[in-house]
Order: C-alpha cells, then sequence, then structure tokens
C-alpha cells in the first residue's frame, strides 16, 4: 500500500449486527461522511468507508434464538444498515461486512504473519468473561454488585469465571510505543478522552486473548490450521480497516471515527495489531460521546432506544442529519428531543434559511430574477448601514471561521456560525423593508443581492451538512462553482436565478 499521500482514508466503526441500528450509529456515520464532504470540497480525494461487524457468540445465539442461519440473520441486519445510511445520503465508497471473503483473507494472512512472527501464543487463559462484550476484563476493572456478582466496571455487564485454551497476544510489549504516539502525536481527538486511556497505561496491559474455542463460539473465522479455534471478532472487526486499506491502496487512515465505548480498541489493541505487522499506524483516533433520552442512556430494558427511522419520519433524512450535527457535541453526551429536532428544523431550515430565499427571489422584490455580485457599488452603499457592514464583514470571516470548525469535527459550532449570518441578513431585510423602495432602487439592490450574497456563502458551507438542501438552493441561485474555494468568488456579472418554485424547506406543521 502507498502513503496515502493524494488520498484520505475516513471510517466509521463496523456496527454490530445484532440488532437494527439506532440514532447513535447513525451520528458516528453522519460524523464521518459530513468530514469526507468537507475533505472532497476543499479538492482533495477522499474515500468514506463503513458496514457491517457479523461474527460473534452475540450473533450465533440471536441467530439460534430466532431459528435462522445465522448468515440469513446478519444478511438481514446488515442491509438495514446500508438502506439506512443510503437514505441519509452518506457518500460512502465502501460498506464492508466481515462475511466477505476479501476481509476473510486479510483477517487469516494477517494472524499467520503475527503467529509467524512469534506475536500469537496457544495457552491455557483464565479469567473474567463477559459474555455481551464478547472479552475478558481485566480483575481491577470489576466489582461485586450485591456482594455476590461480578461485573464489569466500565459496561456493568456480569461476569463469569473461564478458563479455556485458546491463543493470546502480548499487548503490553508494544505499550510504551503506542503511549507515545498518542501522546506526542495528539493522536486521539477531543483530547479529554485521553485521560481514560491514561489510565489503562499506568499499570501493563494484560495478554488480550484472540480466539474463543470453536465449541463455544463457532459462528466467526477460524484460526490458521487449528479448526478448533475461531478468532476473537474484535480481531476480526478491526481488520476491516486494513481491508478496506489495501482494496483502495491507502495507508494509513486519516482518521477512525469511534464511540468513547470503543475507544480503547481503536487506540491500543489495534495499533498493537498493526505494530506487530510493520504497518503504519493511524494519523487521527475522532472519539464521540454518547446520545441519552432523559439523560439517561439509551438501553432496551429501559426502552429509551431511538430509532432513526421514526426521527426521520418527522424531519425527514436531512432534518435529522441538520439535527444530529447541529445539536451533537462530540466530548459530551448529547440528549436527543424531538421537541428540539422540530425547533431547529422549524426555527432553522425553514424559516431562517428557506423563508429568506423565499423573499429575495420572489418576482415582487426581485423582479428581474437575477443573483448580482456584490460590487464596490453595493459594498460603498452597505458601509451606510450598521447592519449591512456587520454583514459584510461576517461574510468575509465566516469561511475561515467555518474551516477552523469543521477541521476539527465540530460542526455544531460551524453551523452556529451560519446560522448567525443568515439571522442578522434575515434582521437587515426586515428592518430595511425592500418591498417599499420602488423608488430606490439601488437600495433595493444592496438589500436583496447583500442577501443572496449570504446565501451563497451558507450553501456552500452547508453542503457538508446537508448536501440536498444546500444543492437545491445553490440550484436556485445558479451556483455553478461550489467548491470550498468558491465561497470567496462573488462573480463580476449578474446571474439569473433557476425558475424553480419549489419551496427549498417545508415547515412542519
Amino acid at each position: 500500500m502507498n502513503a496515502g499521500i493524494s488520498a484520505r482514508l475516513i471510517t466509521t466503526p463496523i456496527y454490530y449486527a445484532n440488532g437494527p441500528p439506532h440514532i447513535g450509529h447513525l451520528y458516528s456515520t453522519v460524523l464521518a461522511d459530513a468530514f469526507h464532504r468537507y475533505q472532497r470540497l476543499l479538492g482533495r480525494k477522499s474515500i468514506l468507508t463503513t458496514g457491517t461487524d457479523e461474527h460473534g457468540s452475540k450473533i450465533q445465539k440471536k441467530a439460534m434464538d430466532t431459528q435462522q442461519d445465522p448468515r440469513v440473520y446478519v444478511n438481514h441486519i446488515s442491509s438495514q444498515y446500508r438502506a439506512l445510511f443510503e437514505e441519509c445520503q452518506i457518500d460512502f465508497q465502501d460498506f464492508i461486512r466481515t462475511t466477505d471473503s476479501s476481509h476473510l483473507e486479510t483477517v487469516q494472512q494477517t494472524w499467520s504473519k503475527m503467529s509467524e512472527n512469534g506475536f500469537i501464543s496457544k495457552k491455557q487463559h483464565s479469567g473474567w468473561y463477559c459474555l455481551p462484550d464478547e472479552a475478558f476484563v481485566p480483575e481491577d476493572q470489576t466489582e461485586l454488585v450485591n456482594g455476590n456478582m461480578r461485573t464489569s466496571k466500565e459496561s456493568g455487564h456480569p461476569l463469569e469465571w473461564t478458563e479455556e485454551d485458546n491463543y493470546t497476544f502480548s499487548v503490553c510489549q508494544f505499550q510504551e510505543t503506542i503511549h507515545k504516539w498518542l501522546k506526542d502525536n495528539r493522536i486521539v481527538k477531543p483530547h479529554l478522552f485521553m485521560g481514560s486511556l491514561d489510565s489503562l497505561f499506568s499499570s501493563p496491559i494484560p495478554d488480550l486473548s484472540l480466539s474463543r474455542p470453536t465449541s463455544r463460539v463457532s459462528w466467526g473465522i477460524p484460526v490458521p490450521q487449528d479448526p478448533t479455534q475461531t478468532i476473537y471478532v474484535w480481531f476480526d472487526a478491526l481488520l476491516n480497516y486494513l481491508t478496506m486499506g489495501q482494496k483502495h491502496n491507502i495507508w494509513p487512515a486519516d482518521v477512525h471515527v469511534v464511540g468513547k465505548d470503543i475507544l480503547k480498541f481503536h487506540a491500543i489493541y489495534f495499533p498493537a495489531f498493526l505494530l506487530a505487522n510493520d504497518l503504519a499506524l493511524p494519523k487521527r483516533i475522532f472519539c464521540h460521546s454518547h446520545w441519552t433520552v432523559d439523560h439517561k442512556k439509551m438501553s432496551k430494558s429501559l426502552n429509551n432506544v431511538v430509532d432513526p427511522r421514526q426521527a426521520m419520519s418527522i424531519t425527514g433524512p436531512e432534518g435529522l442529519r441538520y439535527y444530529l450535527l447541529r445539536q451533537g457535541v462530540p466530548g459530551y453526551d448529547n440528549n436527543f428531543d424531538e421537541d428540539k429536532l422540530v425547533h431547529y428544523f422549524n426555527q432553522e431550515l425553514a424559516d431562517t434559511l428557506g423563508n429568506l430565499l423565499s423573499r429575495c427571489t420572489g418576482a415582487k422584490l426581485n423582479p428581474e430574477q437575477i443573483r448580482k455580485p456584490v460590487n464596490q457599488e453595493l459594498l460603498d452603499l452597505a458601509l451606510l448601514s450598521p447592519l449591512a457592514r456587520k454583514i459584510v464583514e461576517s461574510q468575509e470571516r465566516l469561511p475561515n471561521q467555518v474551516t477552523e470548525c469543521f477541521e476539527e469535527f465540530n460542526f455544531y459550532q460551524g453551523i452556529t456560525a451560519i446560522m448567525d449570518l443568515l439571522r442578522a441578513t434575515n434582521t437587515f431585510v426586515h428592518e430595511e423593508q425592500p418591498w417599499k423602495m420602488k423608488d430606490n432602487p439601488s437600495r433595493r439592490d444592496l438589500v436583496i443581492h447583500l442577501s443572496l450574497e449570504s446565501l451563497r456563502i451558507a450553501g456552500i458551507l452547508l453542503q457538508p451538512i446537508i448536501p440536498g438542501i444546500s444543492s437545491n438552493l445553490l440550484n436556485k441561485l445558479n451556483v455553478t462553482n461550489r467548491l470550498w474555494s468558491g465561497v470567496t468568488e462573488t462573480g463580476k456579472e449578474p446571474v439569473p436565478l433557476k425558475m424553480d418554485g419549489a419551496v427549498l424547506v417545508q415547515k412542519i406543521k
């Protein structure tokens, strides 16, 4: 694989196919998609991958409980993820499934190389095993509940003492290298998540069990030359990135987008696997927090898991995309609220954005049906109005401001800045009342075309967030250069508006 100088590999986690997608899965994917779209608008080649993790004991049990063949079961679940992502305009170039034959080949080749190099050995492994997490949990990460039940401190799931023969991998031999790499390069963003990792590096990291007896877990990739063992599902799953990198000839990944509950696997175990194979480490791991409902963690037992399709039935896919990126603060847990979902859709997309476009492109205010460049003549007029001057300054400042936000995945801050400009522009139109300026066409031109310039800039900058709505807006304004660099290209000649009377965003009643 090449070094990926001219291309970027952006990945989502691959989602465990033991149930349908929920709002947290979609949030991870929309975050990665927005960053991927932003990269492409910068003129860079970007590859976005996503997919489903389809092996392991939980899926084996689910298939058994529903009296289905495991492959039939995962086919059904995987298709739900793919359909949701397509409906939400996720611009993925590849959708990997860990049951793909190409991935099986990558996993077994990687295993064989690590085994030949002496990094994997078979021995009796004993410890506290968590079936829901499909992992052994170190003693110091367990606790007794009600005096007699051992549970995982991290997940709260029950544990059982297990002794079995399997293959193990010594993580601690790479521990110092990985910790230094994480700290020196500030790999994990936001940096506040490094605290949880630092505590794990404070003592030797235990050996990682890399296989399970086939008698207990048969649904998975067999260990090469040992049919009595099945490869550990996390080893299998993490190597999906390598499968995708090899396929697209890009490595290392530019960024892995992950939830905070799986940060350890991506920041410790996966780098250890790569080091054991003499492969370059990822450039960035972007970690986000969880979504809650009524400030409580989503869980099936509480019956509060948010179905994305239910939310989409209210606002449509783009309304949900907008809400997740507008409301979601990656470093902190976010509370899902249907009232806010509707509020942002109506107040910001329908009113602030949609109504401004309708006003400024209507035949009454814009009888010529054109968009004029903001030339020096209009700028001279703008200096006479404090609010117009403020809007011009904001238009000039906004592209760099949004770029800084999007580079760090702070889409919520970028959206806020865009909406601040549009709100100021709406206020300007309301105060100037251009519909009363029949006898002052120069002043009316200032109001209309300065407002259309705000809409043009907003339309370009919002493309990673709401691609469909942005496209319709830019179509109406007849904007041809939609790249990020096009934000500062105001043009020199008037441009005719497209004759499209459709409402940009229909308000929810």
